[in-house]
């Protein structure tokens, strides 16, 4: 049941508002969180790059090129594995944090509704026994 009035229509506004605030700012803050993640991942990897080369370079033999660059592949792998698992473990510990904000949202919005219902319930009361009164008068 909806109560009429300008107050409800500004507040369900303001709720949804809010919550598409939270979800901007939460877009944004992984968009972020990805460039620098790609960013560091760029550089390791044109540091990796600049040392292979050095190292080929300096080396005289193919098979001792192949094998650091197998060196470097293995390494490149393992710290890709790590990031990911890092990623996937951040994921895990933004997806439990919104979740809980989320919970905590719905609960105070619950509140708040019960909140006005007994207003309402108080308004209501009072507005019968000033409607009984003004019967009785006359």
């Amino acid at each position: 049941m909806r109560a009429s009035g300008v107050a409800e229509e500004v507040t369900e506004k303001t709720i949804l508002l809010d919550d598409l605030a939270t979800q901007v700012d939460e877009a944004n803050n992984e968009e972020m969180r990805r460039a620098s993640t790609e960013d560091s991942t760029a550089a390791r990897s044109e540091e990796a790059g600049a040392l292979v080369r050095d190292e080929a370079m300096k080396s005289q033999g193919n098979r001792s090129v192949l094998d650091l660059r197998k060196f470097m592949f293995a390494r490149e792998l393992e710290e890709r594995k790590k990031d990911l698992e890092r990623e996937v473990e951040e994921r895990h510990r933004n997806f439990e944090e919104r979740k809980m904000d989320r919970q905590r949202e719905v609960n105070e919005r619950q509140k708040d509704r019960e909140v006005q219902m007994q207003q309402m319930q108080v308004m209501q009361s009072a507005m019968t026994t000033v409607l009984d009164a003004l019967v009785k008068k006359f």
